[in-house]
């Protein structure tokens, strides 16, 4: 049914139409075969997962990367050829959208491949985030309370900053805004009460090494939340009452990411019960580590 999607003229789905064929799981010992992006950027950190089994195959493999995830994922394991926008497009056998990947494997719950982190930081950008961010002085939360604006779905997934302020200012915490695109919202709501890092976040390496000194991070369902497990990062991820398909229902945990931990609306737009769960849980949190 997910392949239905192809034919909607709809370019959030990136449907390309070549004169190679769609790989639809036949052998490709030998073949070259062009994967390209569709939809966000979470759903691209989510389903790069799949590009390695393509070279367990014995193809070589061609990824067109997302400009804004092109230095985190340049050199991703598993890829023989990276290209970004207006690169030349090699010769290729044929070409399959990335999130068609896990249906042509046969994936399932249990087979899921999310046994270790797949993505991984720029050790030099590492050190350098080591450096600007000098010594802990608490508990580190990095917080994403919003995403792109532009997203249809933004209304639902965001949350007004204010209502994350009892996070911010829970005693113990050194409080971080991993969040790009609200020029100054954290500065203007929160003052020194959080360090805004979105002026040193140029791309989502830079993000990556950031997460990577962060005790936990707290984010709605945003490329972030995808990054930090990816990375194996300990992640919790606040969703609406109607999440997307991925987060299934009733549970806390993803097989997706085994770091992360799912905290629901119990009911639609109430935000105010799970921040309240969050809260509650960060402070024993904060509590046990000290």
């Amino acid at each position: 049914e997910y392949s239905w999607r192809r034919l909607e003229d709809d370019p959030v789905f990136n449907v390309r139409n070549y004169k190679q064929p769609f790989w639809d799981g036949e052998d490709l010992d030998g073949k070259t075969i062009f994967v390209y992006p569709e939809q966000g950027l979470g759903d691209t950190i989510q389903f790069v997962r799949y590009l390695p089994m393509l070279r367990q195959r014995h193809a070589r493999v061609v990824f067109d990367v997302p400009l804004p995830l092109v230095p985190l994922l340049w050199d991703f394991d598993g890829v023989d050829l990276s290209l970004k926008s207006g690169d030349v497009l090699p010769p290729f056998d044929c070409h399959i959208p990335l999130l068609e990947l896990a249906g042509l494997f046969g994936t399932t719950l249990q087979t899921i491949p999310a046994g270790d982190p797949y993505l991984h930081a720029d050790p030099a950008l590492v050190d350098n985030w080591s450096e600007r961010l000098g010594p802990k002085t608490g508990f580190r939360v990095g917080l994403v309370w919003a995403g792109n604006p532009s997203h249809l779905n933004d209304h639902n997934r965001s949350i007004a900053p204010d209502m994350i302020r009892p996070l911010v200012e829970t005693p113990g915490v050194e409080a971080f805004s991993l969040m790009v695109g609200r020029d100054g919202e954290a500065d203007t709501v929160f003052g020194d009460a959080i360090i805004d890092l979105a002026p040193h976040l140029d791309n989502f390496s830079e993000t990556a090494a950031a997460i990577t000194h962060m005790d936990l991070v707290i984010s709605v369902d945003t490329a972030v939340a995808h990054a930090a497990g990816a990375l194996g990062a300990d992640v919790w991820t606040l969703l609406t009452f109607n999440p997307d398909w991925r987060w299934m229902l009733d549970r806390d945990d993803t097989p997706w990411y085994p770091s992360m931990r799912l905290f629901r609306q119990d009911k639609r737009n109430d935000w105010d019960g799970v921040l309240a769960r969050v809260a509650t849980e960060l402070a024993e949190r904060v509590h046990n580590t000290g």
